[in-house]
């Protein structure tokens, strides 16, 4: 049953997907990578608040009855019943975002298969290195979360008292690098050189957090880590929606975030195999991942899209 309800879960995840493809519906191209940015908000703000609301319920249900594992259960319901709400919610006022014109061009179109969908998008110019580029970060992030919590267990002695606080730290970081930083620095360098910058500073994350010999320097780590996935992920994600023609965001984000789901099962995967060995080699093959990514950006930097930078950064730059 609860292999059955992860299958579901992750089954019915192509919202994330959905959710890309309609902000970049609904906003012109100089505003797709700040739309993005709210997803990573979004996701930012339940990485904080998510683990506190279920700590908070869990103690509730303990309160109502003591009984085994009724107070995890008594969480996971209330749990249910939220993303039940979210459901009405969307399917009473959500609006369809594209237009009825494009979507009948869309149901006439033969559609390739998933794998064919991958294929397609991989051979696009500049839209292929741009989804490696996001599946590397995805799979970096996702080698670094599986295993901190073991590393800094045998190196600093943290419990999950104190892990679950580090994980909320970076829920603040990201949440107010996409709300806030993203959304000011963009109009000002646009999407490639917040992109070049993001992946330069998750690489220097995650191979400071081995080296780190204090808390203290892991925080400075840390804070690198969360700027560099907070400015990577909304920044490429925009990139691939510009290349991309409106009548296939939806199909271009699903490939794209199904690579990025690909890196969440591969990354704990490997980081648990390798830190059985040597406890700092998953952050520091993190580290060399985001790396490659970030020389794909350089060797492709000039070619790729800043539609988000103001006119004025870009007429500025042309004049000089």
């Amino acid at each position: 049953m609860l292999f059955l309800a992860r299958i579901l879960a992750g089954f019915f995840s192509g919202s994330i997907s959905t959710s890309s493809a309609y902000i970049s519906d609904i906003t012109p191209p100089q505003e797709r990578s700040k739309g993005m940015a709210l997803i990573g908000v979004a996701f930012g703000l339940g990485f904080i608040f998510g683990p506190a609301i279920g700590g908070l319920l869990t103690i509730w249900g303990g309160h109502i009855s003591s009984a085994p594992h009724f107070n995890t259960s008594f969480s996971a319901w209330w749990v249910a019943g939220l993303c039940f709400a979210n459901f009405a919610f969307a399917w009473k006022f959500l609006k369809e975002s594209l237009d009825l014109n494009l979507r009948k061009a869309d149901l006439l179109q033969k559609r390739p298969s998933r794998f064919g969908l991958i294929d397609k998008y991989f051979r696009v110019e500049l839209v292929g290195p741009l989804i490696l580029v996001f599946f590397l970060s995805s799979i970096s992030m996702s080698t670094m979360e599986a295993t901190l919590i073991l590393f800094m267990g045998d190196k600093f002695s943290w419990t999950l008292k104190e892990v679950s606080f580090g994980f909320a730290y970076l829920g603040v970081v990201i949440t107010f690098t996409q709300g806030f930083l993203v959304r000011k620095l963009i109009p000002l360098w646009g999407e490639r050189s917040v992109l070049r910058i993001g992946l330069a500073l998750l690489a220097l994350g995650l191979v400071g957090i081995p080296l780190s010999p204090t808390v203290s320097w892991m925080a400075i780590a840390m804070t690198f880590l969360a700027i560099g996935n907070g400015f990577t992920n909304p920044s490429a994600l925009g990139s691939i929606s510009i290349l991309i023609p409106s009548t296939e965001q939806g199909a271009a984000m699903g490939v794209t975030q199904s690579m990025a789901s690909l890196g969440r099962i591969l990354g704990p995967a490997l980081g648990g195999a390798i830190y059985a060995y040597q406890p700092e080699w998953p952050f520091l093959l993190g580290g060399l991942m985001a790396g490659f990514g970030f020389s794909i950006i350089l060797s492709l930097f000039s070619r790729l899209p800043e539609a988000g930078k103001s006119k004025n950064e870009q007429t500025e730059k042309g004049l000089a």
